[in-house]
């Protein structure tokens, strides 16, 4: 019986320590040079060098300790790089050809993400982009959310890594909304730090009609819920740049209201804003765009 757990034990650990599955990297050899002249890599992966040219070429990486054979039109060479660092390679043939690998230490296995922007209008677009830690094209990295309000996060899609390891995936929140990236190299998976995008309402402001300087407005905020019952405020820039309250303005059934203001003469620039606490829960404040109106 103990040597059944000890052999469940051992098979256990063989797992949680395995390594993520080694890569290959190809390099074209043209009668430009190699192609790409750099390339990236983690431990004991492979790279695998083809020569795309009409004439003979011939693969050397002295510091890594690699000289391939001759290369014949088609025919390839490959090899294992064990060691972190960066190598010069070139080709014995065409002394000009030159480019590199460079071996990445290894460490944590890890996935990063970040969002761009992070503070969108309801409605808007955010990009969510990070780096897989084996550099590699070809990883599947699930995105999970966690809207404002729910309990547990659930996927939303997926993006594939492309060069050096990065991805992106664009979202469309609809309110506060918390994300994170999972990756599954081995048989662990493993999570980025949780990313938190902030939305606004998205608040209209529409001139319908002037009369003297009684101007009629109409507003409407759209979110993912209603805000009938609250309020926004028409403001006004003052001659130093600060926006001062006009009139405050209780939205209907709706989530819209019709409403006149008298202006003072002149010139005036006005907007709507919808305070955090009328834009709650799961919104921070809202402006709507600027009217610039002459009375």
């Amino acid at each position: 019986m103990r040597s059944r757990v000890l052999l469940f034990a051992a098979l256990l650990a063989l797992l949680v320590l395995a390594p993520a599955r080694a890569a290959t990297s190809t390099v074209t050899i043209t009668k430009d040079g190699f192609n790409p002249k750099a390339v990236t890599v983690a431990p004991n992966d492979t790279v695998t060098w083809t020569n795309g040219d009409t004439s003979i070429h011939q693969v050397e990486c002295k510091t890594a300790g690699f000289k391939s054979l001759v290369l014949q039109p088609g025919q390839t060479t490959s090899f294992v790089f064990k060691t972190a660092g960066k190598f010069n390679c070139g080709d014995l043939v065409v002394k000009r050809f030159k480019s590199s690998v460079t071996v990445q230490a290894g460490g944590a296995v890890t996935v990063t993400q970040t969002a761009a922007p992070k503070l969108v209008v309801y409605g808007g677009s955010v990009t969510l982009s990070g780096v897989v830690s084996n550099r590699r094209a070809g990883e599947t990295v699930n995105v999970f959310a966690k809207p404002f309000g729910q309990n547990q996060f659930a996927t939303v899609g997926s993006a594939v890594s492309v060069a050096n390891g990065s991805w992106s995936f664009v979202v469309k929140p609809k309110l506060q909304t918390a994300y994170e990236a999972r990756w599954r190299p081995t048989n662990q998976t493993v999570m980025s730090p949780q990313t938190t995008v902030n939305v606004k309402p998205q608040v209209g402001l529409v001139k319908k009609s002037a009369r003297g300087r009684i101007v009629t407005f109409f507003s409407k905020v759209r979110g993912a819920h209603t805000f009938a019952g609250k309020y926004v405020n028409l403001q006004r820039k003052n001659r130093f740049g600060q926006w001062k309250g006009l009139k405050r303005v209780t939205l209907g059934s709706t989530s819209a209201a019709t409403y006149k203001v008298r202006l003072p003469r002149g010139r005036s620039s006005v907007r709507v804003f919808m305070p955090a606490a009328q834009a709650a829960p799961g919104y921070v404040a809202g402006t709507s765009r600027v009217l610039t109106l002459t009375r």
